[in-house]
């Protein structure tokens, strides 16, 4: 997985922010405390903050912008571990491997203490770890208790941060009681009047009245962005008259700032509202101009909501996420051709770089759901073996509706289905295969069709249909069976094996079924041998499970020593590995039983 360097890097301090005293010092006097919590709605200057007192504190700072895009376990622990990476080079080498290769079952608790271990090996010095837009991923079970696990051990010589839209994911009642919390709300960080004057008089040079700045404040609820867009929006001094919600406060000003710009700038800050961060090379590409650095500078030099960042690829810029939302929408209504064929040329930019997560979300916003699906098949099985599989659910839901182009993607379907077999919504799962299957055989892919047919048999092997489950096995392997296969055709025709032997086990033919499962074991082992990389790392994972099995079968049959032979490969497998820590700790436990 890519890790955009502009999100574990802490922004520069822009030379428009007033250093508001109280509140820097507030997070200075309670570092003491393991966590400080700010959280506000959008727009009342929690990231202004942060990085006010990141410049501010004499200590090292490691910085996390949260995307939407890092809701899941594996994805935020990685662009922590590259947050520490920017300051601590050698940090996180193993751990990053781990994270590579953990599935789905990933266990929070585990990846927190590895974590807490790398910060002890290689943290020497203070440091201060700042988790910006905590909001986007704090509603994800596994990412809560990553973080709850994180906090309760956490090391002397580090401290949280974090700026968070809601209040949601964060253990504050076990920190309340212990004392080791504080927080920072919209009430604290509204603007009081005597700040909104040395605002103004530091950024605009005009002097507001005590009267004005309290009406001011008042006005705006002491909402930042409200206050700094209704300041550019004063004409002969007098304040701008605007009342309502938030969002239609921040709707009538963001139209007052952007009206009075160029067409060009105005055009440009339109158009490039569908990136979440951009470079003056994306710019050029897709707007097709060469134009962009210099509409870039004009909009910093206009202090536009647009914040840049430094580092060795270049200057990279982002909206504020509110202003962003503003334009976006502005430029759907008013022109969704145009939108559309952006969202298009973004596509191709990400997409000739192979950053497929982005090309495909703008290929779906681009209203290409039939080539996007196209690029997700291709996809999924990677996605899948990675343990992306909150992914793979969100892009079968993304091609689902409103238009039904699943048909294109008979792949993702294939492996929706056997995640949503792994929840156990097992009609759910063989109306996925029912569609998926045809369309894989029409494709003459054998080994996808093998796949098909194993989980339809694993489905069976859950509600007790055993015979039916051999049956399906049984033609699996047949189809993959000559020789010259390629290694995932081996791979697929092993578990096809595993799922026979188990059931016969389950039928009462024991002997029959470790008869079966020593094939697959020996098969997976020469097939472990010849590979390399991620897929060796598969193969080991399943060779591991494999081992499990026929030692449950051993167990069950009361060949004690035999049944200890077989977890104690599975544990050395999985210890070498470093991969799936839940199935680690399983295999611990089956040994721990066999004692």
């Amino acid at each position: 997985m890519a890790i955009l360097l502009t999100k574990v890097r802490p922004p520069q301090r822009r030379k428009d922010i007033l250093r508001r005293v109280r509140l820097v010092d507030t997070i200075h006097q309670n570092l003491h405390r393991k966590l400080t919590f700010v959280s506000a709605p959008a727009g009342y200057g929690k990231t202004t903050l942060l990085v006010d007192f990141a410049s501010d504190v004499d200590a090292i700072v490691c910085w996390y912008l949260i995307s939407p895009g890092d809701n899941e376990l594996i994805q935020f622990s990685k662009h922590i571990v590259a947050a520490f990476q920017q300051q601590f080079p050698e940090f996180g080498q193993e751990l990053d491997q781990v994270l590579n290769s953990a599935g789905e079952s990933a266990d929070p608790g585990s990846i927190a203490a590895e974590l807490i271990n790398e910060i002890e090996k290689h943290v020497g010095d203070f440091c201060v770890l700042i988790l910006d837009d905590y909001h986007l991923a704090g509603e994800n079970e596994q990412i809560i208790d990553f973080l709850e696990n994180l906090l309760e051990h956490l090391p002397d010589q580090l401290r949280i941060l974090i700026g968070s839209r809601s209040v949601y994911g964060i253990p504050t009642a076990n920190l309340y009681v212990r004392d080791e919390l504080v927080t920072i709300s919209a009430e604290e960080l509204r603007f009081r009047a005597d700040e909104l004057q040395k605002l103004v008089l530091q950024n605009y040079h005009v002097r507001l009245s005590q009267e004005q700045a309290s009406e001011l404040a008042k006005r705006a609820d002491g909402w930042i962005v409200a206050i700094m867009l209704a300041i550019r929006s004063m004409e002969n001094g007098a304040l701008p008259k605007f009342v309502g919600a938030t969002e239609q406060v921040y709707g009538y000003l963001a139209e007052e700032v952007v009206n009075r710009q160029t067409p060009e700038l105005r055009d440009f800050m339109y158009s490039t509202s569908i990136f979440d961060d951009f470079t003056e090379e994306l710019c050029n590409f897709v707007l097709e101009t060469k134009e962009s650095g210099a509409l870039l500078k004009s909009l910093e030099e206009r202090n536009l909501f647009v914040s840049r960042t430094e580092s060795t690829e270049g200057l990279s810029y982002r909206y504020h996420q509110l202003f962003s939302e503003f334009l976006l929408d502005h430029f759907e209504k008013s022109d969704a051709k145009r939108l559309k064929a952006l969202h298009n040329r973004a596509a191709e930019w990400y997409r000739k770089r192979e950053q497929w997560e982005t090309a495909i979300r703008h290929k779906l916003a681009s209203g290409e759901g039939e080539e996007a699906a196209k690029w997700i098949d291709k996809l999924a099985n990677h996605y899948y073996t990675a343990g992306r599989q909150p992914l793979i659910s969100q892009w079968y839901r993304a091609i689902k509706e409103p238009k039904d182009y699943t048909r294109n993607a008979p792949h993702l379907l294939l492996y929706q289905a056997k995640i949503v077999g792994n929840q156990n919504h097992l009609a759910e799962s063989e109306q996925l295969l029912d569609v998926a299957q045809p369309l894989l055989e029409k494709s003459n892919d054998t080994e996808s069709v093998a796949n098909a047919f194993t989980t339809r048999g694993m489905i069976k092997q859950f509600t007790g249909k055993y015979k039916e489950a051999i049956v399906l096995a049984d033609k699996a392997q047949e189809l993959l069976s000559g020789k010259n296969k390629r290694a995932e055709a081996k791979h697929q025709a092993y578990q096809a094996k595993r799922l026979e032997a188990i059931c016969r086990h389950y039928l009462g033919d024991s002997e029959k079924g470790l008869e079966v499962l020593t094939e697959a074991i020996e098969a997976f082992h020469a097939l472990v041998d010849e590979s390399e990389g991620s897929n060796k790392q598969r193969y080991q994972f399943d060779l591991a499970e494999t081992l499990n099995d026929l030692g449950l079968i051993y167990l069950a049959t009361g060949r004690i020593l035999e049944a200890q032979k077989a977890f104690q490969e599975a544990l050395e497998i999985h210890l070498k590995s470093r991969g799936n820590l839940s199935a680690l700790a399983l295999t611990r436990n089956n040994i721990a039983y066999v004692y």
